[in-house]
């Protein structure tokens, strides 16, 4: 199991409360606004845990080093070492979903 999860849809989520909550009149809709404001905030703040870009531009830099490598020792690219990049890399931008 992940600890990854949507910042977006989590926010998404707590707005979607908050407005219930914001209907409503009394000390408690109050206190449960400005809880929910903070955690909004907090949320929004969080550094990304997964960087998609960063992972790919990783993986394309791995991908040239190989062929600067064999070019450089006159050695004949694996093509197959070059499906498997395109692969991985093609698996890291679907995020998992074919």
């Amino acid at each position: 199991m992940s600890d990854l999860i949507s910042r977006s849809r989590l926010l998404e989520m707590l707005n979607y409360n908050k407005a219930i909550h914001e209907d409503e009149s009394g000390e408690t809709r109050q206190l449960i606004a400005v809880d929910i404001n903070k955690m909004i905030e907090y949320i929004e703040k969080m550094p990304t845990a997964y960087n998609v870009d960063k992972v790919v531009e990783q993986l394309e830099e791995c991908r040239k080093k190989y062929q600067r490598l064999c070019k450089e020792q006159g050695e004949s690219e694996d093509e197959a070492m070059n499906i498997h990049f395109r692969g991985a890399i093609n698996i890291v931008k679907a995020g998992g979903v074919e």
